[in-house]
Order: C-alpha cells, then structure tokens, then sequence
C-alpha cells in the first residue's frame, strides 16, 4: 500500500502537467511539466487527415530531476501502435527519471495518445458495433475499431504518419541538443539539457522502429552517441501477429500487410509509389517493417551500433515473438529475455487475464501501478535499462 499511495500521488502531479508547461513537483526530486509543439511535417498526410489540429499541436510529457540541470543525457520514451493513454508509461518515465537523474520526455507518434481528437472515444462504439459485423473478423473491439478503421479504409496512413512522426521527433531533437529545451517554474525558465547533450532511446512495441530508424538515418549526425533499448518491439511485421482487441482486429492487420507487401501499387497515386519506394525514408521502413520486403535482414544495418543497442523481450510474447525478432534483427545483439506479462501492458496484465472489456479497461485505468505479480520483474527491468544507459557491463555488480 506504501507504494500504491505513493505513485497514486505523483501519478495525479503527473497527469496535471500534461495541460500544462508549469513545472509540478512529483516525488522524490523529480518535476513534471510538458513541452508544447507544432509539427510541420502534417502536408505528408492524406487530405482528411491534415485537418486534424490535435495531431499537429500537441503536447510531449517531461520528467526532470529538480537537481543536475542542465544534463548533458536525456531519454525519449516511445509507446505501441493504438496507444491511447499515457498510464502505463508514467512509471516508466518517473522511475527512470528518478534513477537516471537525466530528463525524460515521452514521445507521442502521430495520431496516438493526445495526439487524437477526443470524439474518437465516441466514434469508437459505432465503429466497433460496425467492424464486428465484418465476416471472421477476429479480435474486433472497442479498443481497437478507430485504428482499425482507418488502417482499413487506407492502409498508407501507417507510413505518411511514420514520416510525420519522423519530422516531429528529428525536430524534438534538435531542440533538446541545441540547449533550449526550457520549462516554466517559479517565475524562471530552466534549462533541462546542455547544448550538444546525448540523446538516448527507449522504444517500446511500435515506437522501437522509429527510433532505431533514426539511428540508423542520421543524416545530420545527431545520434552518433545514442544509445538505444528495444524493448518488446522488432518483430517483422509480416512474421508478428498484432490482431488483438487492444491493436488492431484481423481485417486491419491483413489489408494493411497486404497493402504493405505489394497491393499498394494498384490503389495508391503514383507520388505514393515513389515515396514509398524510392525516398530513403521508404527504403528504410520496408527494410525495417517488412522481412518479406526483397531485402536481406538488419544484421549488416545493424553492426556498426551493435554495441548501443540492447534488446529486451519476452520470449513467449504471441504478438512479437522472440524468435521472430531474433530473425529480423540478425544475431549477436545483446539480449535480455524477462516474463513481461500482456504485450500491450508490460508489468500490469498477464496473457491468461480475462479478455472481457470490462475487465481490461479496469486494469488499463490502473496501469499507472506496476502490478504485484510483476512488481519484482518491474526493478530488474528497470535496473538493467539504468545499468545499460550508464555504460556498466551486465555482468558488473
């Protein structure tokens, strides 16, 4: 209960910077606050999406430590695909925060978390009433019809919302290394990070590709000492089975894949075609995204940062397998296999949980409080990320 009572404090000082750029106190020297941004890369995406100004002007949730500012690290945290809820990540960030002493922001992709418009929530009840009436059309939900839909009616959407994604992270970036990355508190702006500060990854599921993407671009050569964790992510996503009622149902997943591995060349306007394959953002998701994509695996890609990234997963994870992720990554990567429980709440529910919607949306609401059965793998997990952020070797006490 100590523990409940604790986080269940620091969890409301952290949702009530979300709307705010007024640094909160926490708990245990960490302060919260969130960063204000525009993208600029919304001209990517289809016509009726542009106008959806919650995608264009957002807010980035911050952690920082009261002391050790400006930091010369910080951390991005990603989410998975569908994420609607910052909750589950909240520990993450103030945990780490907390250990690390660094800042630590999480990074919102297009059209996720409050990147979404709000009557989503209520279109999310016809369209599950709608999809659910679809022929076999397995895992469809409440939880997952607007992502279904929209992967549906226009399987492109996942790639021109990766390239935003990718314009507004390289942008996030070049904020935090450029030293300007501020925030109010008490009349003052503080500096967070350094001019020139690192900047280190954390990509959970969906976000792991992005960041390792950005790695593995790097044009401007601001990742040359980034480190990476890729944490439950990197399955092929033709070899991976994201159809659950918490991703994406069974017809969403098979358009989007058959889209992905050829159909788009009969539906999509030629200046589709040529992004898709030839702009070396297109080259690099078909590699990343696609083992069934004419290309050979990661394991060349991947060699020269071999030494900076690391690779947590569970083993039995049905939505990324383990043995998929080692197929499409190469091996030699460093590894640590943990018992994570639900892939799409690590730490919080377990794969033989109840699937009713009652009962997911109950523990999803709670996912802000690691859960007592994964309370133990939860501090491995995060002192093997802080052992591996600050450079000691694993097998060092």
């Amino acid at each position: 209960m100590e523990l409940e009572s604790e986080l269940e404090r620091v969890y409301r000082a952290f949702r009530s910077s979300l709307t705010s750029s007024e640094a909160r106190a926490g708990g245990s020297g960490v302060m919260f606050s969130s960063l204000e941004m525009r993208s600029r890369g919304w001209e990517v995406l289809l016509e009726g999406d542009r106008a959806i100004n919650e995608n264009i002007r957002f807010r980035i949730p911050l952690s920082f430590p009261e002391k050790g500012i400006p930091a010369d690290q910080c951390l991005i945290l990603g989410h998975g695909f569908n994420e609607t809820d910052y909750a589950k990540i909240f520990p993450w960030s103030y945990f780490l925060c907390r250990e690390l002493g660094i800042p630590v922001l999480v990074f919102p992709c297009a059209f996720h978390l409050n990147r979404r418009p709000s009557h989503w929530v209520k279109l999310s009840r016809s369209l599950y009433h709608k999809r659910r009436q679809i022929k076999a059309n397995r895992s469809s939900s409440p939880f997952n019809s607007v992502a279904s839909e929209r992967m549906s009616e226009a399987p492109q959407r996942f790639f021109l919302g990766a390239l935003q994604s990718h314009g507004d992270l390289l942008d996030l970036v070049r904020l935090i290394r450029s030293g300007k990355l501020k925030v109010a508190s008490g009349g003052q702006l503080l500096a967070l990070t350094q001019e020139g500060a690192i900047v280190h990854f954390l990509g959970y599921s969906l976000s792991g590709y992005l960041f390792l993407g950005e790695l593995l671009l790097d044009g401007e050569g601001l990742f040359e000492e980034s480190k990476c964790v890729l944490f439950n992510s990197f399955a092929a996503w033709d070899e991976a089975n994201p159809v659950s009622v918490l991703v994406v149902d069974e017809e969403a997943y098979r358009k989007g894949t058959d889209f992905y591995l050829g159909t788009y060349r009969l539906s999509s306007p030629k200046e589709f075609v040529a992004l898709y394959e030839d702009s070396r953002e297109g080259v690099l998701f078909r590699r990343l995204f696609l083992r069934d994509s004419g290309f050979s695996p990661l394991k060349a890609e991947l060699a020269p940062l071999r030494d900076r990234l690391l690779l947590v997963a569970d083993p039995h994870d049905p939505i990324f397998p383990g043995k998929a992720i080692a197929r499409h990554l190469g091996e030699g990567m460093a590894t640590v296999f943990l018992t994570l429980g639900r892939h799409e709440f690590p730490f919080n529910i377990s794969r033989t949980d109840s699937e009713s919607f009652h009962h997911l949306a109950k523990a999803m609401r709670r996912s802000w409080l690691p859960a007592p059965s994964y309370r133990e793998v939860f501090q491995n997990w995060l002192a093997l990320i802080v052992r591996f952020l600050t450079g000691f070797p694993f097998g060092e006490k």
